[in-house]
């Protein structure tokens, strides 16, 4: 077996693993921001003047897009 086919067990059981702490990480961090500031739908981008998909950015990228944001 080559070294890419033993690892990919482990590997898809780490993706499995970090989706599920991922997960109950963001319902423990919604039921948190429930009790401190009521039931609105926190991923709503209409609630925020800037949304900046980080995901397609990086720190660079996205650090320029608040600066210009803030007329920087």
């Amino acid at each position: 077996m080559s070294e890419s086919n033993e690892s990919w067990p482990e590997t898809t059981w780490m993706k499995k693993r970090l989706l599920v702490l991922s997960k109950k990480r963001e319902e423990e961090n919604v039921t948190k921001w429930h009790s401190l500031y009521g039931e609105h739908d926190f991923w709503d981008p209409k609630l925020y003047d800037l949304v900046i998909d980080t995901d397609e950015n990086g720190i660079e990228e996205t650090g320029e897009k608040v600066l210009e944001m803030l007329n920087f």
